[in-house]
């Protein structure tokens, strides 16, 4: 039986702890400093002996209106840009030079350990660690930028926008966090200065399972980066999707679905998993409806359970990933999930997504979606809601407006940039109270 999360908190070390590896010495860590080239001018009375000039290790000049941070990240897909990069890129075009009471930001993203003290962690008031779990990040947190941490005056900030504890064991991922990489996440978020989570689900398992106090953990909600989403919204587009009529067995609704294998149980499709319900609607509506899945090759299908007529698409760079959603141009979109404390802890992501391009979503009743405009649990809902939509024109219109609502109302990112910046200059207590207010806005 796999462990609890409580059961990790038992095994945690102190940070003042001895440790099988020496700690680095801060003050005797060699740095790559660069020299200044020789410029000998075309005169035959310079010195014979000149010497390059060297730039002091130092090199980095205290300026009152620079903010710096380096944000560690753990991946580059689409977790890492919507809690590192697009924030992070937001806020270096943004703050160019001190404006509004902000001063210039140079943020900055590395997925490698940087030791150079004296030059990327001057001025810094805040680093992150985006879900650091591996022997060696652990140890370079331990031994180099906890130590520096107090050496500087920064503050650490962990960043988790998953509950890493209770994943499901049809989830593939479930076998790549050990009881090794779980102790190491605890040691690692215990000896953190603040966490910034998705949701106040994941909030509160941070809070009760592994005993962080709860003002330690701030709520950073993901939202969307409007350059990247705005611009497919269409009012005309979706009332006349509202009003289409099926005159052929040709002309079925499309229905989208998108994620990817991590949904499924490859083991057994008869058990449990995010999908189970809806693999059942698909089977049952695969003449009637065109089923579209994109994150699916189409040579899995068969592998995935699922009938060979489905559209498939597979996964596209993060870029696309909005204009492939619009060009496969479908009726509506579903969302499935099983009801577990890791689905729990999500965002609402599919929503915001499926919002920002117009495209009404059915979408699984749990507690990341519980009071979305359209919902369901279990087959029979899902069949009623999906029939619904496709011939009810005003329930299908304002289904797309009140999701479109949410994501105007307080889900564009650069609308919301400035908590970012309050986060990497440091400003813990304004984000507390942004904290509580935001509890009472999450969808």
């Amino acid at each position: 039986m796999k462990p609890k999360a409580t059961d990790f908190t038992r095994m945690v070390k102190p940070v003042s702890d001895p440790y099988k590896h020496k700690p680095i010495e801060i003050n005797n860590l060699t740095q790559t400093v660069p020299t200044m080239p020789v410029v000998v001018p075309d005169d035959s009375s310079t010195p014979a002996n000149i010497q390059p000039s060297k730039i002091p290790p130092n090199i980095q000049s205290v300026d009152a209106n620079l903010a710096r941070s380096v944000s560690y990240l753990a991946d580059f897909a689409g977790c890492g840009h919507y809690r590192i990069l697009w924030p992070n890129w937001l806020i270096n075009a943004k703050y160019t030079t001190p404006k509004n009471g902000r001063p210039t930001f140079s943020v900055m993203s590395s997925a490698s350990m940087i030791f150079e003290p004296n030059i990327y962690y001057n001025q810094m008031k805040v680093v992150r660690v985006q879900r650091q779990a591996t022997q060696q990040q652990m140890d370079f947190l331990r031994h180099f930028l906890l130590p520096l941490a107090k050496k500087k005056n920064f503050k650490i900030v962990y960043d988790a926008d998953d509950w890493f504890f209770n994943i499901p064991k049809f989830n593939h991922a479930y076998k790549a966090y050990t009881p090794e990489i779980l102790n190491n996440i605890v040691e690692i978020v215990t000896n953190m200065d603040y966490l910034t989570v998705t949701s106040s689900y994941l909030r509160n398992l941070f809070h009760k399972e592994i005993n962080i106090p709860i003002e330690k953990i701030l709520l950073m909600p993901n939202r969307l980066p409007k350059f990247l989403y705005e611009g497919y919204y269409d009012k005309d587009k979706v009332k006349i999707k509202s009003k289409k009529k099926r005159v052929s067995a040709k002309d079925k609704p499309r229905i989208l679905w998108t994620g990817s294998s991590t949904h499924f149980n490859l083991g057994d499709m008869s058990s449990e998993d995010d999908v189970k319900v809806l693999r059942q609607f698909i089977h049952k509506t695969a003449k009637r409806y065109q089923w579209v899945l994109v994150g699916v090759p189409k040579d899995a299908v068969k592998y995935l359970g699922l009938p060979s007529n489905v559209e498939c698409y597979p996964w596209c760079p993060i870029l696309n990933y909005p204009m492939l959603m619009d060009r496969v141009d479908c009726d509506l979109a579903i969302t499935a999930l099983y009801d577990c404390d890791f689905n729990r802890a999500k965002s609402n992501i599919k929503l915001l997504e499926f919002g920002a391009l117009g495209i009404p979503a059915v979408l699984e009743r749990v507690e990341p979606y519980k009071t979305a405009p359209c919902t369901f649990r279990g087959l029979a809902e899902l069949e009623a809601q999906v029939d619904r939509l496709l011939k009810d024109e005003k329930y299908y219109y304002n289904t797309v407006a009140q999701q479109r609502g949410i994501v105007e109302k307080n889900f564009w990112l650069e609308d919301h940039i400035e908590d970012w910046c309050d986060l990497y200059q440091g400003n813990f207590d304004l984000l507390k109270e942004k904290t509580k207010k935001e509890l009472s806005k999450i969808v």
